[in-house]
């Protein structure tokens, strides 16, 4: 039973990480097909998407976190599969999506669960601004990751040309259960924020509307 009860953290990030994709494929595919925005059973299916995300977000506590933060990710290999799984979406959408063309070899004190988590949260918010404005031409909206290694920290930031947040959005936005989105949950960058915090980096979010979002990761590094 011990055995057992150490692996649901890691479980419940694994179901999280998956049902997260879905749930953003189901928004893509609702954007395809905009009559599907008013058939009921279809927004009753993302209804029980959202309770389901809302009883993994109460079994992922301080205490489940804690279990998988020994654990860690080498970066440059993570942000390579991130980029091949992400960039067939986002050029269908016409958006360009980059990464440094060096990565710096350093891992992140984050289990690879965690840090799919982190980044699929902010991608997916990401696209769903650049797509709830309108595009002004080909391939001018973009998302990119860039990278800034310090002595005993590597800082990450998320840019994207989406519609952004005013202040008032801003300052509630890492608020549990607060969405800006159609049928958003409100509980992706609690989560991100809490599990940044369980591993003593921060989290800040700047924007500003029209002009896009910057979302700024501090992670702690072992030497």
């Amino acid at each position: 039973m011990k055995h057992t009860s150490q692996s649901l953290p890691t479980l419940s990030h694994e179901i999280n990480n998956y049902l997260t994709i879905i749930y953003s494929q189901l928004q893509h595919i609702e954007h395809l097909y905009k009559y599907l925005s008013k058939d009921e059973h279809w927004l009753q299916m993302k209804e029980d998407f959202s309770s389901i995300f809302h009883l993994l977000d109460q079994a992922l506590e301080e205490e489940s976190l804690a279990c998988t933060t020994a654990e860690s990710t080498l970066l440059s290999d993570f942000l390579l599969r991130l980029y091949h799984s992400w960039l067939p979406r986002l050029s269908e959408r016409q958006i360009r999506f980059s990464i440094p063309s060096e990565i710096e070899q350093v891992s992140l004190p984050v289990s690879e669960y965690q840090l799919e988590h982190i980044f699929h949260n902010i991608l997916n918010n990401s696209y769903d601004a650049i797509c709830q404005k309108e595009s002004s031409g080909t391939y001018t909206d973009f998302i990119s990751i860039e990278t800034e290694l310090h002595s005993k920290s590597l800082q990450i930031q998320i840019r994207d040309s989406g519609c952004g947040m005013n202040q008032s959005q801003l300052a509630k936005v890492l608020n549990p259960g607060v969405t800006y989105k159609k049928n958003g949950h409100g509980i992706g960058l609690p989560f991100v924020l809490e599990i940044m915090d369980s591993i003593g980096g921060q989290l800040k979010i700047l924007s500003s509307p029209g002009r896009g979002t910057i979302v700024i990761l501090n992670f702690p590094l072992d030497h």
